[in-house]
């Protein structure tokens, strides 16, 4: 499997040139699955979908034929996968940008969409579209997203913008999004963004549309909404990981091509290299666990083949240690982090490196941290990768949207771990 943030900015580096001048319509009909959590306002009802995958009218969506308790009866009006969805005040969560096609740039959604699954005691609903600030570049997909201690969300980067911008909940009946400053370095795609414990941003890396990985960094502070240079990462990188670890800094980890690891000091404000990953990954995920350890799972190797590798970085020893792997070989899954310190692991793409055997998966996986072990749980109702997995109130977790077997999803799943 060719890494897949490399694949998509490929697409975008082809199909710029039509992408930079104003958004296309909606694309015409994807399949179905795909949407978030929260957002109550009696102002703004939901719209109904219309054949080519757009939000319309003045009726919640709701789903065909009966539902189950984890098949909610209603659904984002577009379909989207590569999006980012973000926790807003009072329950609610922020689903922003994405792709309708993961082999069209041009099918990229400049706006976000907010739903409410609290809404008439668990009807839920979704709202009209949010535009984004800027409507000229290819909206945000491959980007990231942090929420803000003051209620904001912050959108960085992505496709081929070179700007952040963010999402105030405050702000009109239904909150705007609000261009902010450029960034330093320029375009880039497949980055992270991890925020401090002093509530300022760490942006590290990524990759323009050209497929040039970036060793920049930068600081956006909150309270100023400006965006500082930081210390060069040691390697360029995309497609990597970036974990907050317990004492403050922040644990970079992996990237196309990389099996080297960096950490980032704020105190400081310097990068000192981490120990080394037994392989290179990308596409993989991370999860910081009640010991202040971090849990590496899956991804892709150097030959583009997934990953059943697991690995556990343990700040305190500076070692990384070898694991129980993975049932089944997977990337661009979902990795949460439960109540009882476990970690769920659940969906994602898993194939041999050839590009002749992807699958994209419905598995789920739990890791005990106590004794090291993985257990085959549940399957989803639908299979899915680049999605967006949500912890709820209850417990239970919201599926949101991501590719599946037939096209890009708009429905959504409650997964009870």
């Amino acid at each position: 499997m060719r890494s897949q943030c490399a694949a998509v900015i490929a697409v975008v580096a082809c199909c710029l040139g039509a992408c930079d001048r104003t958004e296309p319509q909606p694309p015409v009909a994807q399949a179905a699955v795909s949407a978030p959590v929260a957002v109550v306002d009696p102002a703004h009802p939901v719209h109904p979908v219309d054949a080519d995958g757009a939000n319309r009218g003045d009726t919640p969506v709701q789903a065909d034929g009966p539902t189950s308790p984890s098949e909610p009866s209603f659904a984002l009006g577009r379909a989207r996968t590569l999006f980012s969805a973000s926790r807003l005040k009072g329950g609610r969560i922020l689903v922003a940008g994405g792709l309708a096609n993961q082999a069209q740039a041009t099918s990229f959604h400049a706006n976000a969409e907010v739903v409410d699954t609290l809404w008439h005691d668990g009807a839920g609903r979704v709202l009209p579209p949010i535009e984004f600030s800027a409507r000229v570049l290819p909206g945000h997909f491959l980007h990231a997203a942090v929420e803000l201690d003051d209620g904001r969300v912050l959108l960085v980067g992505g496709s081929a913008n070179t700007f952040v911008e963010w999402f105030d909940p405050d702000r009109d009946a239904k909150g705007r999004f609000v261009r902010g400053p450029d960034l330093p370095g320029g375009q880039r795609a497949a980055l992270t963004a991890t925020k401090l414990a002093d509530g300022r941003v760490f942006i590290a890396g990524g990759r323009t549309v050209a497929g040039q990985a970036l060793d920049h960094t930068a600081l956006f502070d909150p309270k100023s909404n400006t965006i500082t240079s930081g210390p060069r990462l040691r390697e360029p990188r995309a497609c990597h990981t970036a974990t907050l670890l317990s004492d403050g800094r922040v644990f970079v980890c992996g990237g196309v091509g990389r099996d080297s690891t960096e950490l980032y000091d704020p105190k400081t404000n310097a990068i000192a290299a981490g120990p080394t990953l037994r392989s290179a990954r990308d596409d993989h995920r991370a999860t910081l666990l009640g010991d202040g350890s971090v849990l590496i799972v899956g991804g892709q190797d150097e030959l583009s083949k997934t990953s059943s590798r697991v690995e556990r970085f343990v700040p305190s020893l500076d070692r990384i240690d070898a694991m129980e792997a993975l049932a089944v070989a997977r990337a661009d899954h979902e990795q949460v982090l439960l109540d009882d310190g476990s970690v769920l692991v659940l969906g994602g793409e898993s194939d041999d490196g050839t590009d002749q055997h992807d699958t994209i998966l419905d598995a789920v996986e739990r890791f005990d941290p106590a004794v090291g072990r993985w257990t085959k749980c549940a399957a989803m109702r639908e299979a899915r990768d680049d999605f967006a997995a949500v912890k709820l109130g209850d417990g239970r977790l919201l599926l949101i949207g991501g590719q599946g077997r037939d096209g890009v999803l708009k429905s959504l799943e409650y997964y009870e771990p």
